[in-house]
């Protein structure tokens, strides 16, 4: 699967997301409005970790929704997994599964980028410091 986050696939983008969620609209990603936030979450998130939209491309981030809030809800509740892949036209679904949450589970956001990307974000992050790896407390 590999569809363009866009207006004009919304529909189609729709209908993959009905194929998997069946009649559950809770704990679910329901709707292409939804792709379209997460598609600028994870630009936003990559953009302030110093990783620029050309520096973006073969990125795949995936997003769980966040589970029940309440402790009482017993039961793991029906949800989606999308999986959205940065390309250089832009953010493509490239995964739909459906998955499980359970009470109080937080919304997850799984990253999977290249040892140069993570290479750009970990130099953004330590920008204007001087970084002392200490080797004995890393081993206790």
């Amino acid at each position: 699967m590999k569809i363009k986050i866009a207006p004009a696939n919304a529909d189609k983008i729709n209908a993959a997301l009905r194929e998997v969620n069946g009649k559950a609209t809770s704990f679910t990603i329901v709707d292409f409005s939804d792709l379209i936030s997460y598609a600028q979450d994870a630009e936003k998130m990559l953009l302030a970790r110093g990783i620029n939209k050309k520096n973006q491309i073969g990125i795949s981030v995936s997003f769980t929704p966040a589970g029940p809030s309440a402790s009482a809800y017993k039961y793991a509740s029906k949800s989606t997994q999308v999986t959205l892949s940065r390309h250089a036209s832009g953010w493509f679904l490239t995964g739909i599964t459906g998955t499980t949450v359970r009470p109080l589970d937080k919304e997850h956001v799984y990253i999977k980028l290249s040892r140069e990307q993570l290479a750009i974000a970990h130099a953004a992050v330590f920008a204007g410091m001087v970084v002392n790896v200490d080797d004995a407390a890393m081993a206790a």
